[in-house]
């Protein structure tokens, strides 16, 4: 795509491999962890108040960087917590547009969401409080989360219910 020449800014918030466009790999030095071409998000919000889930338990989900995401979301898995990850399964088990390889993004993936759809104005983020999970794990109560309303990045209590945007590489 971006060796054909077209601007990143031109194909972001294009729908493409079943959803909307928010990265394109042109820097693979920069990124050692991302094995793909980009990365798609749903074109709607998913699981309005779903709990991350998994409280008080470690489940070693603590990659940041992109390419982390679907590590992250396996790990959530694996863990088969007594509280169990309501929102990742929901990830999991979603078929949307005919993929059914989603996962939950990692939090600088979430963070490309924010600068490249949701500050150039493409996609619905219209969240009831637009914060938006992430499968980055803080500790055995937090799990990282990105403040669309407020530009901020912080944990916040696995109990809490926020937005979910699943995510799958093309």
């Amino acid at each position: 795509m971006a060796q054909a020449g077209l601007s990143l800014d031109s194909l972001y918030g294009k729908n493409y491999a079943g959803g909307i466009i928010f990265f394109v790999n042109t820097e693979p030095a920069k990124y050692p962890k991302f094995s793909g071409e980009g990365l798609v998000t749903t074109p709607d919000d998913y699981g309005n108040f779903t709990p991350w889930g998994c409280v008080g338990e470690v489940t070693g989900a603590t990659g940041r960087e992109v390419g982390e995401g679907p590590a992250n979301t396996q790990k959530i898995l694996d863990k088969m917590c007594s509280s169990p990850s309501a929102s990742t399964k929901l990830v999991d088990e979603l078929v949307l547009n005919g993929f059914d390889d989603w996962f939950m993004p990692s939090i600088d993936e979430v963070d490309l969401m924010y600068y490249n759809l949701h500050k150039k104005g493409h996609s619905n983020f219209m969240g009831l409080v637009q914060r938006y999970q992430s499968s980055t794990e803080a500790d055995a109560n937090h799990f990282m989360i990105r403040f669309f309303y407020r530009d901020t990045i912080a944990p916040v209590h696995k109990i809490s219910g926020d937005d979910i945007r699943p995510t799958r590489i093309f």
